[in-house]
């Protein structure tokens, strides 16, 4: 099971400098896809099946707090 996420600090999506945005979708999805392979490749490797569960906090379901600012 996992289950990893970075806030988005609360920029704006203007000022969002472009090493902030690497750091937020390498924890958000590169880290669970890794993971997931890595697992997925032990699972068969040893012939025992499972299962990989990812889980995601309610922020999976709303608005990102990174949105154009509004005057």
């Amino acid at each position: 099971m996992n289950n990893a996420a970075r806030p988005s600090e609360g920029c704006p999506l203007e000022t969002v400098e472009d090493e902030l945005w690497r750091k937020i979708i390498e924890t958000n999805l590169s880290s669970v896809f890794y993971f997931g392979k890595r697992v997925a490749l032990r699972m068969i490797d040893r012939g025992t099946g499972g299962s990989i569960i990812n889980i995601s906090s309610m922020n999976a379901f709303v608005i990102s707090n990174i949105a154009p600012a509004t005057t």
